[in-house]
């Protein structure tokens, strides 16, 4: 074996890590849309969605909220906990609604920032998945594209880590949902 290949090969794969390639925009822009109008009419009618994500986890979701980026709903029913799920983690979506047009809820304008500065501000102790973890802590800051995230709450000590928002799969919040 060829040492150089090797760690060629290890630094590519750490790389596509790092960085996943994206799906053409055209297909993800319709498997978003596809989610969106799934969970809105969820929504609307009371029922719930079952939503994998990249992890391979799979979600049973009364929606909440809903937008072009995000949903957020509960899991285990009205005494269940929270969840926002962005959309580029979700790989299907499956319902009674999903299938029938119908009635859909209004979408929220908010975007995935506004909800994690929403719970910085409110200095929310949170769940964050990825798709290698899960990290408990209390969302510190938020960017554009990514969050901060300090794991110990106390505010005078702890270690931050930032989280860019394409590396999220899942973010839990006890039992609140947002929306």
């Amino acid at each position: 074996m060829r040492w150089t290949d090797f760690f060629s090969h290890l630094e590519y794969d750490f790389a596509l890590d790092a960085h996943p390639p994206r799906e053409s925009a055209l297909y993800r822009d319709k498997a978003d849309t596809h989610v969106v109008d799934a969970c809105a009419r969820a929504k609307a009618l009371g029922e719930e969605v079952a939503v994998e994500v990249v992890t391979g986890d799979v979600f049973h979701v009364a929606p909440r909220a809903v937008s072009t980026d995000w949903f957020s709903g509960l899991l285990g029913g009205e005494r269940g906990s929270g969840v926002v799920i962005p959309l580029s983690a979700v790989l299907w979506v499956e319902g009674d609604s999903v299938a029938s047009p119908g009635e859909k809820a209004p979408l929220v304008q908010a975007k995935l920032a506004d909800v994690f500065t929403d719970m910085a501000r409110r200095h929310s102790r949170v769940t964050l998945r990825t798709p290698h973890s899960d990290v408990v802590g209390v969302i510190t800051s938020v960017g554009p594209d990514f969050c901060d995230l300090r794991l110990n709450p106390s505010p005078h000590s702890g270690t931050t880590r930032r989280f860019p928002f394409h590396a999220i799969v899942a973010i839990f919040q006890g039992a609140a949902t947002w929306g």
